[in-house]
């Protein structure tokens, strides 16, 4: 793992990599690039091809540019928001870091409050995903549908 932390580093820039975060499905860092806190998220090709987290990430930024709060979706060096490392394949890649805090039902926010503000976001999220054509280059994502 320290040759993928290490050549993630130079291919995003990064000042420095901080703890891990998690990794239940990725590998999660908290790292800095030019003294911004940022996420360096590590997904190994055993869990997702690199074509489902390019889809995943462009549906994020469009999301970014429409208002949702969520992270930006960084580039790399190369100018890419997925970067494959490793001979056992690792994709990397890099988000904005947020403000906030982690909630969970021990939390004092776990109330109707903070249950208000996510159903508004969610139903945000529909709105503008209605207006989201998927560009050519990135690979549709699944759909569900009732048979």
């Amino acid at each position: 793992m320290h040759d993928v932390l290490k050549e993630a580093q130079a291919l995003f820039k990064l000042d420095r990599i901080g703890e891990k975060l998690g990794d239940f499905e990725n590998f999660v860092f908290d790292v800095k690039r030019e003294g911004k806190p940022s996420i360096l998220r590590l997904t190994h090709s055993s869990h997702r091809e690199k074509e489902e987290i390019i889809s995943e990430l462009d549906w994020m930024n469009f999301f970014h540019a429409n208002g949702i709060h969520v992270p930006e979706v960084l580039q790399s060096v190369n100018g890419e928001f997925v970067e494959q490392i490793g001979p056992s394949s690792f994709s990397a890649a890099l988000f904005s870091k947020v403000p906030g805090r982690t909630v969970n039902v021990q939390s004092e926010p776990f109330d109707s409050p903070l249950f208000f503000t996510w159903g508004k976001t969610i139903g945000k999220m529909h709105q503008v995903t209605k207006s989201y054509d998927v560009p050519d280059v990135v690979k549709g994502r699944p759909e569900y549908a009732e048979g």
